[in-house]
């Protein structure tokens, strides 16, 4: 039985580094072109998510102390009442000052937006990024959102 062919060359050391560069420059541009959307997207999502993150914490670090020196944490929570009674007297809302407001108590999942509401604001966002592509020659094309082309040619002639 005879061999089918022969097997095919690997790349050349510039070929290998020329793709590199290719690739590393098609990684840079893409980055550029979606950073700004990007960062909307993740303060828009850190914004809905961050105040049951905050709340979690707190409630997190009030029961480790809890745990660790209830003594201390009771001492703690007498100072804290009083000061929120003081604070209370002079702004009036008693409500507002009490250990629970101020993160003792385990946040409610429903703070979180929904997830069906997180896939919509993912499914807005996402046609508006650009996207990158290499040829075969190592010329880096950005394609924007409306598919229109950007061609940076890495390689030397």
């Amino acid at each position: 039985m005879s061999g089918g062919g022969s097997a095919p060359q690997p790349p050349s050391p510039t070929e290998s580094a020329q793709a590199e560069a290719s690739a590393q420059l098609a990684g840079q541009m893409f980055q550029a072109a979606n950073a700004p959307t990007m960062g909307y997207e993740d303060a828009i999502i850190r914004g809905l998510i961050q105040p049951y993150e905050t709340q979690l914490s707190s409630a997190l670090a009030a029961r480790s102390a809890q745990n660790t020196d209830p003594q201390a944490y009771q001492a703690r929570q007498m100072a804290l009442k009083n000061t929120n009674a003081r604070m209370a007297h002079l702004y009036g809302d008693s409500s507002l000052y009490t250990p629970e407001s101020v993160g003792s108590t385990m946040p409610s999942q429903k703070m979180l937006p929904s997830l069906d509401y997180i896939t919509q604001l993912s499914k807005m966002i996402a046609p508006t990024l650009s996207s990158v592509s290499i040829d075969r020659s190592g010329n880096v094309n950005l394609l924007g959102n409306n598919a229109s082309t950007t061609n940076l040619n890495t390689r030397s002639v």
